[in-house]
């Protein structure tokens, strides 16, 4: 059997027509009653099975009937992350599924095409609608705030989670992961721009590398009491005042020990540079 081959907007539904899409049988039946009615599609799919071309025939024509239905369905799953185009496309597929697979043991056919459809498109979003994966837990919890409430991902914030995980009865801290999942289908890229482009500069410590080796060297050669006085100054970029309390010592003391230090490693630096 072919692909039924039309667009969500060739079903005809507008988005309105899903607001009472989670009452169930309603729904189903306001969008196939005016076009077909269940002994129709029992006396289209009463033909015999045996790949006879009535069949075919008769199966284009019911998934054809309910196209609108399939349109519904896969627009409450609008907004989250696959194409709009995508979920008309697996729905309608699964509607094909549905034909063929339905008898009249199984019910109404517009509950069992319903059941069908929500599942393949279920499963779309469970198997390929993740670039990240979140565990299975994390993918319900997030289809059932969905449900809840659409504006939900509007605050993702602590507050709106502590609000929906009272309504819902979950955790918490499910909650929040399950609002902040909703990146996992489509997550920024590494190469996104992040505001204005920002000009690159030259650091001006490129022009000591070579003085910090040849410093370094000789700082494994100093007693404990100046290799913390070094650090203290450079590393934790310590003033003397600050240094002076830490050790003990005045600011004066300080000043003196550490010009006289310098000192001593210039004068190694530039002998060992001779040498």
């Amino acid at each position: 059997m072919r692909n039924p081959g039309c667009t969500s907007r060739d079903a005809d539904v507008r988005w309105e027509d899903t607001h009472s899409a989670h009452q169930g049988a309603p729904m189903t039946r306001r969008l196939t009653s005016d076009r077909t009615s269940q002994h129709d599609v029992h006396e289209l799919l009463g033909v015999e099975r045996a790949g006879s071309v009535e069949r075919q025939a008769a199966e284009n024509d019911v998934v054809g009937r309910h196209l609108r239905l399939a349109a519904a369905l896969a627009r409450r799953y609008r907004g989250r992350g696959v194409d709009e185009e995508d979920l008309f496309q697996v729905a309608s597929l699964a509607l094909v599924t549905a034909a063929r697979r339905y008898d009249e043991t199984r019910g109404d056919f517009a509950s069992f095409a319903t059941a069908t459809v929500l599942g393949e498109l279920k499963k779309h979003f469970r198997d390929l609608g993740w670039t990240v994966r979140p565990p299975r837990r994390i993918q319900t919890l997030q289809a059932t705030i969905a449900a809840t409430d659409a504006r939900a991902w509007d605050d993702a914030g602590t507050g709106r989670a502590t609000e929906l995980a009272a309504r819902l009865g979950q955790p918490v801290a499910d909650v929040l992961e399950a609002l902040q999942a909703r990146g996992c289908f489509h997550p920024d890229s590494l190469d996104a721009s992040e505001g204005e482009p920002v000009l690159g500069s030259v650091d001006d410590r490129f022009d000591r590398v070579d003085e910090w080796v040849s410093v370094t060297h000789l700082c494994r050669e100093l007693d404990d009491d100046d290799r913390t006085l070094l650090r203290m100054r450079f590393f934790e970029d310590l003033n003397q005042r600050e240094i002076a309390r830490q050790l003990g010592h005045n600011p004066m003391w300080v000043s003196r020990r550490l010009a006289a230090l310098l000192d001593r490693l210039r004068s190694e630096v530039v002998v060992r540079e001779a040498a």
